[in-house]
């Protein structure tokens, strides 16, 4: 965190500045994702485990946000349409 300090006639401002992208909070959905994977799942298996049956609506409210928030990765991501690809947490998730 830093800060920087203005001094005016009678009072001064103080202003902060976070430096750190933690302070970044997940969305529910995102925190849903990340309490139920174990391991490497398919797209289907968490879809399955979080009662999901869109799955247009559990990638862009679920898996993208994640996976964009460095939350999890992808166990092939030079394959991202793989029938094969799998999720995991990432090191931060």
């Amino acid at each position: 965190m830093q800060f920087d300090v203005q001094e005016f006639q009678g009072g001064m401002m103080v202003t902060f500045t976070s430096t750190s992208s933690q302070l970044e909070l997940a969305t529910p959905q995102v925190e849903q994702l990340l309490a139920v994977i174990q391991g490497e799942m398919t797209r289907q298996e968490l879809m399955a485990v979080l009662g999901l049956k869109d799955r247009k609506h559990f990638a862009d409210a679920y898996l993208k946000p994640a996976l964009v928030e460095g939350k999890i990765k992808m166990t092939q991501p030079d394959k991202p349409n793989s029938r094969l690809q799998k999720y995991r947490l990432a090191q931060a998730g």
